[in-house]
């Protein structure tokens, strides 16, 4: 594999295992601190703030990926094909733990208790969830 075909690939691999390790240590420490449970309007709004952070970093992700092929195509028809395919293949192959990982740790998010919640509230929380699958760049209210 040519060089800058390699740095290419560790730079993208970086960038989207970073942005996940990052992603994992914020809902640790989130969760870590609600107990697992959403206990008042500061804790949902800390988890809004999450969400909201998380499918930010989900658009930086898919603009990464987009601009990697775009690269790869131009390596492609500028007659690198190989380096094209296993610059692709191996950064699928080298984000794919992180991003396992990385929706084991939101499972610890969509499934925080929030039975304590008065119903206004529990009924945002839900919302929320319902949300943070959509394709968008934040919650709304």
């Amino acid at each position: 594999m040519s060089t800058d075909a390699l740095l290419i690939l560790l730079c993208c691999v970086l960038v989207a295992d970073g942005m996940q390790a990052y992603s994992i240590m914020k809902i640790q420490s989130l969760t870590g601190k609600m107990g697992g449970r959403i206990r008042s309007r500061m804790d949902l709004n800390e988890v809004k703030a999450f969400i909201n952070l998380n499918m930010k970093m989900a658009a930086v992700y898919i603009g990464l990926y987009v601009l990697l092929i775009i690269m790869l195509v131009l390596m492609f028809f500028g007659g690198r094909r190989t380096d094209a395919v296993l610059v692709l293949f191996l950064f699928g192959i080298m984000t794919l733990p992180m991003g396992i990982a990385g929706k084991r740790f939101e499972n610890k998010i969509r499934n925080l208790d929030a039975s304590a919640l008065d119903p206004a509230l529990k009924q945002r929380f839900e919302r929320y969830l319902v949300q943070w699958k959509e394709p968008r760049l934040t919650l709304s209210d």
